[in-house]
C-alpha cells in the first residue's frame, strides 16, 4: 500500500483507513522527512493523520494558535496525547487551558484526572483538591477518597472536608466503601457498625464478604464479642447462599469462631453452637463434607 502511494508520486491518503494512513505517513516521513521543508512536512502530517507530529512541529515553529486549533478536532484520548506534547514543549499552561475547556464542555473524568495530576505536578494544590473532590463525587471509590485525603491533609483542610465526602456515601448506602474507609482510618467500632449493615442486606456480594471478614479479624483482640457475632452471621449467610465455594468460606469463619471461643475459655459454648449449626443444616451433604475437611 505504501509503495503504491510512493510510486504514484502522490499522497492518496483519502483512500486509506485511519490506521493505514498513519502507518503510511510514518513510512513516508522515515523515507522523505529529512528532505521536506516545514510546509511540506505539515502538509504530509495533515494528509496522513499524523496529528501528534503535526502539533509538535507547529509548536517548534512557534505557531501556537495553529497548534491549539488542531486540538479542537480530536477525541479525549488523543487530546491528552497532544496535551503532553504541549507540556514537553514548555507550553503547560496552554495544555491546561485546552484540557480545562474540554472538562467544562463534556465533564470528562479522564480529562479531569489529567488536569488534577498536572496541578499536582505544578504545585497548585488548591485546584488539585477541588478536582479530586469532583472526581470522588463522580467515581466514589476508595482510591479517589485517598487522593482527596492526601491533598487535603497537605493543605490542612481534611477535617472540614471529610464529612462532605462521607455524607453522600451514607445517603446512597455505600456501606461497603464506608466500611473500607473506617478500617483504613482505624475506626474499628464504626467499621463494625457498617459490617452489620452489610450483613443485613438481602444480597451479599463476594467483595462485601471479604470486607466483613476483614472487619472481624481486626476486631478480634479488642472487640471479641463483636467479632464472634460478625463471623457467625457471615458464616450463616454464606451457608444460606448455598454452593461449595460459599461453604468453604463459611468453614473459614467457623474455624475463627472456634479459636475465639477457645481463647476465651468458652469451649462448651462452641460445642453447643457447632452442634446446633450441624443439626439445622443436616440436609446439606456438601456442607458436611467441607466441615469435615476443615476439621469442624
Amino acid at each position: 500500500m505504501c509503495l503504491r502511494i510512493l510510486g504514484s508520486g502522490g499522497i492518496a491518503g483519502d483512500a486509506l483507513n485511519d490506521w493505514q494512513r498513519r502507518t503510511c505517513g510514518e513510512l513516508l516521513l522515515m523515507l522523505e522527512g529529512g528532505d521536506l521543508d516545514d510546509e511540506k512536512f505539515l502538509e504530509l502530517c495533515r494528509k496522513m493523520g499524523l496529528l501528534e507530529r503535526l502539533v509538535d512541529r507547529l509548536l517548534s515553529l512557534g505557531r501556537l494558535d495553529e497548534a491549539v486549533a488542531e486540538t479542537k478536532r480530536v477525541d479525549n484520548k488523543r487530546l491528552l496525547r497532544l496535551a503532553e506534547i504541549f507540556v514537553a514543549r514548555g507550553h503547560g499552561g496552554i495544555a491546561e487551558r485546552v484540557v480545562a475547556e474540554q472538562v467544562e464542555a463534556t465533564g470528562s473524568w479522564i480529562m479531569m484526572d489529567w488536569l488534577k495530576n498536572r496541578c499536582l505536578e505544578t504545585g497548585d494544590l488548591s485546584r488539585a483538591l477541588e478536582l479530586s473532590r469532583q472526581l470522588f463525587l463522580i467515581q466514589p471509590t476508595f482510591s479517589r477518597y485517598q487522593d482527596v485525603r492526601d491533598i487535603a491533609r497537605k493543605l490542612g483542610a481534611w477535617e472540614h472536608l471529610r464529612a462532605q465526602l462521607l455524607d453522600p456515601l451514607i445517603s446512597s448506602c455505600r456501606y461497603d466503601l464506608i466500611l473500607r474507609i473506617h478500617l483504613d482510618e482505624g475506626e474499628i467500632e464504626r467499621a463494625i457498625e457498617s459490617a452489620k449493615v452489610l450483613l443485613g442486606r438481602d444480597a451479599l456480594k463476594t467483595w462485601d464478604a471479604d470486607l466483613i471478614e476483614n472487619v472481624a479479624r481486626v476486631a478480634e483482640d479488642e472487640h471479641m464479642d463483636a467479632a464472634l457475632e460478625i463471623y457467625r452471621d457471615l458464616a450463616e449467610r454464606l451457608i444460606g447462599a448455598r454452593g461449595r465455594e460459599n461453604y468453604q468460606r463459611a468453614c473459614g469463619c467457623l474455624t475463627r469462631i472456634r479459636e475465639l471461643y477457645q481463647r476465651s475459655g468458652k469451649s462448651e459454648e462452641w460445642d453447643e453452637y457447632i452442634l446446633d449449626l450441624r443439626e439445622r443444616n443436616r440436609r446439606l451433604p456438601a456442607l458436611r463434607e467441607e466441615m469435615e475437611r476443615a476439621g469442624l
